[in-house]
């Protein structure tokens, strides 16, 4: 789980940057932009597939 989680913080700093500029265009609302703040990492863990999908469409 440490493992883990030492993975997807790096992973998380770089999607965060990636979605960031894209939040005001695509009107999301605030909760997922507070879950991409490291504290409540493990509620992100659920939503780390959807996330990488959304990565790869906007990296298209």
């Amino acid at each position: 789980m440490l493992l883990l989680l030492r993975f997807l913080l790096p992973l998380l700093k770089f999607l965060k940057l990636l979605l960031l500029p894209k939040l005001p265009l695509r009107r999301l609302p605030m909760p997922p932009l507070l879950l991409l703040k490291p504290p409540p990492m493990l509620l992100l863990l659920p939503l780390m597939p959807p996330l990488l999908l959304h990565s790869k469409h906007f990296l298209q």
